[in-house]
């Protein structure tokens, strides 16, 4: 495989300056991290189809689920990085699309930011069901950006819209994915 291209995405943490790597499930093209308000995000690396990262890295994708159900949420993860980078890209829209931990790994897999500084995070779960616990890492980023935090999702693969506090909902995947 081409060197330029990655199965890791590189994460800052946010208790020290330095880099560190953490294995992420997909084909990655880069990565940018930067500053906002004192909070570290990555810039979200530009990932490929996820029918082509399964037929590259040999897996069945109708048999994921049961055979390696360790890997199936990281390939719903993907489909979903695929989609909003198609989404930004063909609508236009001025929107950087990043990842965000804390020290203590409480994480977002998506933050849309605005030029205005406006943000909406979405998580993913490949579950049916939904908890609170789901919601920590939204909650953090809520807590941390105030105002500029506009709306927290946890796509999910249950039936329901739920909410689960101010700004924040869960959300069934194929209400948005179909």
């Amino acid at each position: 495989m081409n060197n330029a291209i990655t199965n890791y995405v590189v994460y800052m943490s946010a208790c020290n300056s330095e880099l560190t790597k953490q294995v992420h499930f997909g084909l990655a093209v880069g990565t940018k991290a930067f500053t906002h308000d004192a909070l570290l995000f990555v810039e979200y690396a530009k990932t490929v189809d996820t029918m082509l990262l399964c037929y590259l890295l040999q897996y069945d994708l109708g048999r994921l689920e049961t055979h390696r159900p360790e890997l199936f949420g990281n390939v719903i993860e993907n489909f979903i990085a695929t989609e909003l980078t198609k989404l930004i890209s063909n609508t236009g829209a001025r929107l950087g699309l990043y990842h965000f931990r804390t020290s203590d790994q409480k994480e977002v897999d998506f933050v849309l930011e605005k030029p205005s500084g406006e943000l909406a995070a979405i998580e993913v779960k490949s579950r049916g069901q939904v908890s609170s616990d789901d919601f920590k890492g939204l909650n953090e980023l809520q807590r941390l950006t105030g105002e500029d935090f506009q709306c927290g999702v946890v796509l999910y693969r249950g039936k329901d819209i739920v909410p689960f506090g101010e700004r924040l909902w869960a959300i069934p995947m194929d209400q948005i994915c179909s």
